[in-house]
Parts: C-alpha cells; sequence; structure tokens
C-alpha cells in the first residue's frame, strides 16, 4: 500500500513541476523590412503617390519619393509599385531576419494611345466622365494632338464640343479651348477634321439643360448649307445670303430664310441683324424637323434660351 502511495505523490509532484512530455513554444517567425526611393526613368526625378506593395502591405511614397514597409516575412517577396501615368513595376527581392532591405525603383513613363474623338475614348472604355480629354484627330497626320471637352453622359455620350455660343456676342473668336464655361469656337483645322469624321450628328445644349439632336443623314442632306460647306466657323455670315452662314440650313423653297419655311442651326454674330435675340438658336420650321426637340415652342428655340452648346459625334 505505501509503494502505491509513494508512486501517486510522485507523479503529482513531476506533473506540478511541470515534468513529463510538453509541447516547445514556437520560435518567433522571422521577420524584415524593404525601403528605398521611386524614380523615373528619364529625369531621375523622384516620384510621389506610388503605391508599393509587398505581400498585401502597402507604402505610398511622398514627395521625397520614399517608401518603407516593414514586418515582411523573410525570404523572397514580389514588389510591385504603381502609378496612373506609369507602367507597372513588378520584381521580386530577397529579405532578411531583423534587416532592411535596400530596393530603389525606376518607373517608366507609359506610352498613352490617343484616341480620335470623344466616341473613341467612349467605345474604348476609357471614358471617366464628363470633361477635357486629349484626342489626335487625324490620327496619324499633320494636326498635332489637343484637348476637347467631351459630354459623356448624355444621348449614349461621346459627344464633342466645338463651340460655345450665345445671344448678343458680337463677333466669332476662335479659342484654343472650347469649353462650357467660355463663348467660343473651334479652330478650322480641328473643326474640319471632327466634322469630316461624323458618323452620328450634333447635340445641342442650352442653359437650361435642354437637349436638341440633330442626326448626320439629316445634317448632311441639307439643301441649303451643311456642315462640309464651313471651314472656318469664325467666318458664318448672314444667313440671308443664299445658300451661306449656316452650319446647317434646310428649306422648301429657296435658300434666303424670308419665309417660315426653313430648318437651320444658327451660329451668327452682329453680321446677323437679329443676334441679340437669337444669334444662338435653332429653327425647325421645314419639313425636316430635329430628332429631339425640347422646346414648348415647336417652331424655334430662341424664345426659351439664350445660349447653346455645340457638339458632334
Amino acid at each position: 500500500m505505501k509503494n502505491y502511495l509513494a508512486l501517486a505523490l510522485s507523479v503529482l509532484v513531476l506533473t506540478a513541476c511541470g515534468g513529463g512530455d510538453t509541447e516547445e513554444d514556437p520560435a518567433p517567425s522571422e521577420k524584415g523590412s524593404i525601403s528605398g526611393f521611386v524614380t523615373e526613368n528619364d529625369s531621375g526625378a523622384v516620384v510621389k503617390d506610388v503605391s508599393v506593395k509587398v505581400l498585401g502591405k502597402e507604402s505610398v511614397t511622398g514627395d521625397d519619393g520614399v517608401y518603407t514597409i516593414t514586418d515582411i516575412d523573410t525570404g523572397e517577396v514580389a514588389i510591385t509599385a504603381i502609378k496612373s501615368g506609369f507602367t507597372n513595376y513588378s520584381d521580386k527581392i530577397p529579405v532578411s531576419d531583423g534587416q532592411t532591405t535596400s530596393h530603389d525603383i525606376v518607373l517608366s513613363p507609359a506610352v498613352v494611345t490617343l484616341h480620335k474623338s470623344c466616341l473613341e475614348i467612349l467605345n474604348a472604355g476609357e471614358s471617366i466622365g464628363d470633361g477635357f480629354y486629349a484626342v489626335d484627330a487625324d490620327a496619324d497626320g499633320s494636326l498635332a494632338s489637343f484637348d476637347v471637352y467631351c459630354d459623356m453622359t448624355n444621348e449614349g455620350g461621346g459627344w464633342t464640343l466645338f463651340a460655345n455660343h450665345e445671344d448678343n456676342v458680337q463677333e466669332l473668336l476662335t479659342i484654343e479651348k472650347v469649353s462650357t464655361t467660355e463663348t467660343g469656337l473651334m479652330t478650322s483645322e480641328r473643326w474640319k477634321v471632327l466634322r469630316d469624321s461624323m458618323t452620328v450628328g450634333m447635340l445641342f445644349i442650352d442653359e437650361n439643360q435642354k437637349i436638341s439632336v440633330l442626326s448626320k443623314d439629316k445634317l448632311d442632306s441639307g439643301n441649303c448649307s451643311t456642315p462640309s460647306d464651313i471651314d472656318d466657323l469664325s467666318q458664318l455670315s448672314n444667313p440671308s445670303a443664299e445658300g451661306q452662314g449656316q452650319i446647317w440650313h434646310n428649306e422648301n423653297f429657296g435658300c434666303l430664310a424670308t419665309g417660315q419655311d426653313y430648318s437651320i442651326v444658327q451660329l451668327l454674330g452682329e453680321n446677323y441683324s437679329g443676334y441679340e435675340d437669337a444669334g444662338a438658336a435653332l429653327y425647325q420650321l421645314s419639313n425636316v424637323k430635329f430628332d429631339v426637340w425640347p422646346y414648348q415652342n415647336q417652331d424655334y428655340s430662341f424664345i426659351e434660351q439664350d445660349k447653346l452648346l455645340y457638339f458632334i459625334k
């Protein structure tokens, strides 16, 4: 009996003292860090706002172009760097326990492919909404790329702004960058290229956000004036001169616009006697009507608006 008691006491003592088989605590995991500069390969200048990632951890470069990522598992790891306007960067580098690996990143500017129009940008899935985009309207031709304002929202989007006009503007002036906030016209060279590549038609937005639309087929069939007749928007003249002075003019009888039988897209200055009230206006009195007409007056728009944005697609 004493032997059994002694054995039991021995077991209890061993257990209390941690005797017997026990699991060892796992060794601490090995960690390291990565740090370096991000620069641009052409100029060598540091690049800020670059997203650098390693194993799901991210560091964004500041004004000094420096990134630092800590607490990284050791071994060979993948590193990436991304910034808009540059090609994506990726590499694999070793990380050592308790060490900071120095690794500088050099980014190359991305090769940007410019599209010919707002519609091409939209169709390519590269629209980021209404606003300015760079286009190369004649592709590899002699015309340099330029910025245009694109309406990517209304009537399917893809509309390029070529004129901003309003009543009581005396002189029609071309400007470098046609916008929704300043009156002005697209230059002749740019207008002609966009005009000749038109596939859909024209859209007009007034100061009340009312939208009118005229199809390419109707624009091309104007019997007094079509967009193809106008090479320089700034030279639009008196609409009473037969066959002249309008972006588009269709009339049932003659081309003098003196009866109540004409449809017109009007963009005129002081050379038109009614420019103070209808320098920027639309008419649809002929047998050819607009495809979209938002005005209560079914014949002309100028009673209900004073300003127009002129788009082409």
